[in-house]
């Protein structure tokens, strides 16, 4: 049976850190390196929204009215563009525009009671 060096026990087990920034480099590598971004900024905004309407900042409503619209871009697009650009999606029905719908109706209606509170 082989012996492990210290060098080869280090880069298996002990720099996790670097594992990690090595995964990173090649996610950043990676074909899909738009699309996860964007993803990852869209989730970062929507938490901003949630923080900005759990604490009633003056600025919460306009900034939940700009990610309703956009999530209902994003739903459009995955439903119209993606199914004719790539070929292996097929044409779907997002649900989500049901409840974003309503959730920019709620936000426009609130927008004034909301900023002159």
């Amino acid at each position: 049976m082989e012996e492990i060096s210290a060098f080869q026990d280090f880069e298996t087990k002990g720099n996790f850190i670097r594992n990690r920034l090595i995964t990173l480099w090649n996610y950043r590598r990676s074909s899909l390196q738009v699309a996860g971004n964007d993803y990852h900024l869209l989730i970062i905004f929507k938490g901003i929204v949630a923080y900005g309407l759990w604490f009633e900042h003056k600025w919460a409503v306009q900034a939940a009215i700009i990610d309703a619209i956009i999530g209902i871009g994003v739903c459009i697009i995955m439903m119209v563009v993606i199914p004719f650009t790539i070929p292996n999606v097929s044409f779907t029905i997002r649900l989500e525009l049901i409840p974003l719908y309503f959730y920019l109706v709620k936000m426009q209606k609130i927008k004034s009671t909301w900023e002159n509170h």
